[in-house]
């Protein structure tokens, strides 16, 4: 997540397409936990 972009919409889905769309609300708790 360092070396990700710095918005929240473009990590998701940065996070979204590495690791899968049927993990949405993984994603939004990573993201909403890390910024």
């Amino acid at each position: 997540m360092a070396d990700g972009p710095d918005g929240l919409e473009e990590l998701c889905d940065l996070l979204l397409a590495r690791f899968g769309h049927d993990k949405d609300d993984d994603i939004a708790l990573i993201v909403a936990l890390f910024s």
